[in-house]
């Protein structure tokens, strides 16, 4: 049965899925930036980060989706998460609904510390309104080689000072978000919390659950 934490995890929220993978080997899971090979449980394990879609679950043998996580239910078989990732085959940013199964663990992305905490300053308003801390997003970069990782955004700074909002005419040397990582623990696996600052930033990408999304990613 898969550890969830809180028990109850409603859509829209940024969560972290711990599943297991059965088509990665230990040499190709252990090259991934997101999974770990598990030689006590023999099998890899994967972290993806978004926010809750859908979760599916099945009750007297009858399976029904749900827009929140919930044990009353009964058993979950799947979620639908959320995220950004690239078109396939390019760089291009696509939101997509990912459907995960063979769940370890879920773990909404909290704590999220106030900005009062980060030590922003404060900052106007400049062009349209992205993210302010605690926003699930997709960071768009470019550190050798394009990428996009998804988290709660914290902060961005312009080299010196961190601001705790982000609008479309803002220019961010660096951003810092928090999204889950697997990591070793005793014989197995297990999710940590961790903040990530990326440079290179092409766009900060808002992981929206009000608009449809026509096609799939690939």
């Amino acid at each position: 049965m898969a550890i969830i934490v809180p028990s109850i995890i409603h859509r829209g929220e940024p969560v972290g899925v711990l599943y297991r993978n059965p088509n990665l080997g230990h040499n190709a899971c252990n090259q991934s930036d997101r999974c770990l090979y598990s030689n006590n449980q023999g099998a890899c394990y994967c972290v993806h980060n978004g926010v809750l879609y859908l979760a599916l679950y099945i009750r007297n043998g009858v399976y029904n989706y749900y827009r929140n996580i919930n044990p009353a239910h009964g058993t979950l078989v799947q979620v639908v998460l959320r995220h950004w990732r690239f078109k396939t085959g390019t760089t291009t940013p696509c939101l997509e609904n990912l459907a995960i199964g063979r769940i370890a663990e879920i773990r909404r992305t909290q704590p999220i510390p106030p900005p009062s905490q980060l030590g922003c300053t404060a900052h106007p308003v400049a062009g349209l309104f992205i993210a302010r801390t605690g926003t699930p997003v997709g960071v768009f970069f470019n550190e050798g080689g394009r990428n996009i990782k998804n988290g709660v955004f914290l902060y961005w700074t312009d080299g010196s000072n961190k601001y705790c909002r982000l609008y479309s005419n803002d220019k961010p040397v660096t951003v810092r978000y928090a999204h889950w990582i697997v990591v070793t623990s005793g014989n197995g696996v297990a999710m940590h919390l961790d903040g990530k600052t990326r440079t290179g930033i092409i766009r900060v990408l808002r992981v929206s659950i009000a608009q449809n999304i026509p096609v799939p990613c690939s």
